[in-house]
C-alpha cells in the first residue's frame, strides 16, 4: 500500500517505516503487554518536499497509519474490549518546535480490563521517510536574532544502538535490511521474555521469599529505544572498526554495578555501585549526586533521563543536562583558558561556530572521573563536541575524546538527538541526600550486630 500525500510521488509503505510511535516515559508498554509500540521502520531514503502545500494530506496519511497501528495492537475499534479511540492531533510544522504528538484516550468497558487507562503516544515524524518538513541538503537552519543557527530547546539522545560495534560487523557502519529485520525479531523476543518475567507477580502475587533477589529496575522504566532513523552498527564511528582503541599500559580501570560492592581503592571514579561503605567516598559518583551516569560530557545514551536543553544568546551557550541538572556555560567569545591547576567535574568549555555547526572544546577535567569505557582518569582528556541541526527536529551530536594517557587513539561517536516538545523538570538526586545516610547507617548496624554475635 502507498500513502497518497497529494504530491506527484506518494509516500510508499516502506517509506512509512520512518514513522515511529513511541510512548511517553512511564507509559512505554502497551498496558498488560508492556511493550514498546513502533510502527514499521525502514531505511528508504525518501524525501517528501511538499514544503507546506500538501501538509494537510500528509497529516491525514500519518494519522491513518497511526490509527492502523493502534488498532493492530489493541484490537478493532468497536470490539467488546474497547468502546472508542479518540485521537487528538497537535502538530506544529511552522514553529521551531517541529514535533507532532497524538494523544489517544482509550476507555475500557469490556471484562478483560476493568480500569480506565490513559495512554499517551508521541509520534515523531522527524525521519527521512516521512519528512513533512524540509530535510537533507535543502534544509535551511533557523536562525536566532543574532543570525546564529538556532539549537535551542529540549533534545533527547536515547538510543538502542550499542556504543561499541560487535566484531562480526567488521567495518560495516550500517545495518542491512535483513539485519534490521533480525534485530527487530530479537528485540520482540526479548520483550516477550521480559513480559513473562514481569507476569510472575501477577500469577503468584504473594511476597517472594525473603532470601530472593528483588532485582533493580525492570524493563518498564527503561528509556533506551532510539528515536531517530539511525541504523548504525555502533555509535562509535572512529576507529573505523567501531571499537574502543587499546588502553595505554598502566591506565587505571574500575568497574561498578548494581550488585555487591567491588573492592578497590579510592578515588572511586565509576558512576554506579561502590568499593565499600566506610564513607561517602567509597560510593560511585552518581550515588553521591556528583555526576549523572549519562550526563557527560560527553552525552552517552543510558537507561533513562536522556534529555538535555540548549540555551543561546549572542556570546554564550548553556548546555543543561536532565540528569543531576548540571548546566555547562560555554563562552563563544575570545576568553583565556583556565589555569592548569583549576580543575572541574565537567571541565572548562569554549565554543565557536564553524558554518552551521557549534563546536565545543572542553578540557581541565579534575581527573576524578573515568575517561571512557571504565578506563582512565580524565585529567588529560580533551573533549570536542559538535552540534549540527540537520532537520527541524534533529541535531547530529558528534564527540571526539582525545586522551593520550588513557587510549592509544582517539574515539569519535555520533549520537542523533531528537527534539522534544516539552520541558525538563528538576532531577532531584536523593541518593546523596537520603540514600547515602541509610547506606552508611545500615553498614554500621551490620558491623555492630556482627560484634554482638561474636562473628568478629
Amino acid at each position: 500500500m502507498a500513502l497518497n500525500t497529494g504530491s506527484s510521488e506518494p509516500i510508499s509503505s516502506t517509506a512509512m517505516q520512518m514513522l515511529k510511535i513511541r510512548t511517553w516515559r512511564g507509559f512505554y508498554k502497551m498496558f498488560f503487554q508492556r511493550r514498546h509500540t513502533n510502527a514499521a521502520i525502514c531505511t528508504e531514503n525518501h524525501r517528501y518536499e511538499g514544503k507546506g502545500q500538501n501538509l494537510k494530506a500528509t497529516r491525514s496519511a500519518i494519522t491513518a497509519t497511526v490509527a492502523e497501528a493502534v488498532t493492530t495492537a489493541l484490537g478493532p475499534v468497536g470490539s467488546p474490549t474497547w468502546s472508542r479511540i479518540r485521537v487528538k492531533r497537535t502538530m506544529d510544522f511552522n514553529g521551531d518546535s517541529f514535533y507532532s504528538s497524538s494523544i489517544r484516550t482509550i476507555h475500557s468497558k469490556g471484562k478483560p480490563m476493568k480500569t480506565r487507562f490513559l495512554l499517551i503516544f508521541s509520534v515523531l515524524t522527524s525521519f527521512c521517510g516521512v519528512a513533512v518538513a524540509q530535510s537533507g541538503s535543502d534544509y535551511e537552519v533557523p536562525r536566532t536574532e543574532y543570525g546564529q543557527p538556532d539549537l535551542q530547546g529540549v533534545w533527547n539522545f536515547s538510543s538502542n544502538t550499542p556504543m561499541q560495534r560487535p566484531k562480526s560487523y567488521g567495518t560495516q557502519e550500517f545495518l542491512t535490511a535483513e539485519q534490521i529485520e533480525t534485530a527487530v525479531a530479537r528485540q520482540e523476543a526479548n520483550a516477550a521474555a521480559a513480559d513473562a518475567r514481569a507476569a510472575i507477580l501477577v500469577i503468584a502475587p504473594d511476597a517472594p521469599d525473603a532470601s530472593s533477589n528483588p532485582g533493580a529496575y525492570n524493563d518498564f522504566w527503561m528509556e533506551m529505544r532510539g528515536l531517530g532513523d539511525t541504523v548504525r552498527t555502533s555509535l562509535i564511528v572512529y576507529p573505523e572498526d567501531g571499537r574502543y582503541p587499546d588502553a595505554v599500559e598502566g591506565a587505571p580501570r574500575q568497574f561498578g554495578g548494581l550488585g555487591p560492592d567491588i573492592p578497590g581503592a579510592r578515588p572511586v571514579r565509576f558512576i554506579v555501585g561502590g568499593i565499600a561503605k566506610d564513607g561517602p567516598e567509597d560510593r560511585g559518583l552518581s550515588e553521591r549526586c556528583l555526576v549523572g551516569f549519562n550526563a557527560g560530557p560527553p552525552f552517552t545514551p543510558s537507561l533513562y533521563n536522556n534529555n538535555m536543553q540548549i540555551f543561546q544568546n549572542k556570546d554564550t551557550v548553556v548546555i543543561m543536562t536532565e540528569m543531576i541538572h548540571d548546566a555547562r556555560i560555554v563562552p563563544l567569545v575570545e576568553k583565556p583558558v583556565l589555569s592548569d591547576n583549576i580543575r572541574l567535574w565537567s571541565g572548562d568549555s569554549r565554543g565557536w561556530w564553524e558554518d552551521d555547526t557549534l563546536v565545543v572544546t572542553t578540557r581541565n577535567f579534575n581527573g576524578l572521573r573515568q575517561t571512557f569505557n571504565s578506563t582512565g582518569a580524565n585529567i588529560d582528556m580533551v573533549l570536542t563536541e559538535k552540534f549540527t541541526r540537520v532537520a527541524y527536529d534533529t541535531v547530529n551530536y558528534e564527540f571526539t575524546i582525545d586522551d593520550p594517557s588513557t587510549f592509544t587513539d582517539k574515539i569519535t561517536a555520533i549520537v542523533p538527538m531528537t527534539k522534544v516538545a516539552g520541558q525538563i523538570y528538576e532531577y532531584a538526586c536523593h541518593e546523596g541526600n537520603y540514600g547515602m545516610f541509610s547506606i552508611l547507617r545500615g553498614m554500621r548496624l551490620e558491623e555492630r550486630l556482627a560484634v554482638e554475635s561474636g562473628a568478629n
